[in-house]
């Protein structure tokens, strides 16, 4: 495993991270414009294999 630091949008792991997301919260669709609102975005990513298996 190996954390992958991202500042910004994640655009190259956007998919994977959208479906971990409705994973853990039931469904939950996790937009792009969102993302491209926050400020200072910082993520996080668990990866194993090319596969996002955590994230914060």
């Amino acid at each position: 495993m190996q954390i992958v630091t991202i500042e910004g949008v994640p655009y190259d792991w956007l998919k994977r991270l959208q479906e971990i997301h409705a994973h853990v919260f039931d469904g939950a669709n996790l937009p792009l414009e969102k993302l491209e609102s926050k400020e200072g975005l910082i993520c996080l990513l668990a990866v194993e294999n090319e596969n996002i298996i955590g994230s914060n």
